[in-house]
């Protein structure tokens, strides 16, 4: 149960798929639970940036991405510290991120300059998905249906949702 103790205007949450940890994106900068929301403490920001979607990848080490107004940040030590990007990825405004339920796979959406990327490394290294079909590129939103996760959904503010099924990345 989320329990707020202040107005705070929230962008975007993320909880761990085992509950150990939950993160707010506010107004104020990020903010983290590990009480499934009756605390909250403040921790660092990935950079200046707006930060439109977060995602927590459960397992050793855990794994946390921000997708930002100024790229795609990847923490390893639960926020502590960010680094921005990894190998294949635009610096950008990315704006979706969704992983699968075992957290083995993990895409992200690029609206600037468009694109979907897959990461088959917990985000280490990236490929640019095939997007045929799409009516346009530039995804604002991403989501995967724990019953078929090879299959992604993929929605843009000029298009609609799209299913992608067999999300693979381009020969």
């Amino acid at each position: 149960m989320l329990v707020t103790t202040s107005t705070l205007k929230i962008l975007t949450i993320a909880l761990s798929p085992l509950g150990e940890i939950s993160l707010a994106a506010t107004g104020l900068g990020l903010q983290v639970s590990r009480d499934e929301g009756r605390t909250w403490t403040g921790i660092p920001s990935p950079g200046l940036a707006r930060v439109n979607s977060l995602a927590v990848v459960s397992g050793a080490p855990r794994v946390i991405f921000a997708a930002t107004s100024r790229g795609l940040y990847r923490s390893s030590d639960d926020a502590s510290s960010w680094s921005l990007g990894a190998h294949g990825l635009p610096d950008s405004d990315f704006t979706g991120i969704a992983v699968s339920p075992r957290g083995d796979v993990i895409f992200v959406s690029d609206f600037a300059w468009g694109g979907v990327y897959r990461s088959d490394n917990r985000g280490l290294s990236w490929s640019r998905l095939r997007d045929e079909g799409l009516v346009t590129d530039r995804v604002w939103a991403l989501g995967i249906d724990a019953r078929a996760p090879d299959d992604l959904l993929a929605a843009s503010g000029a298009g609609g949702l799209h299913l992608l099924t067999r999300a693979a990345p381009q020969p």
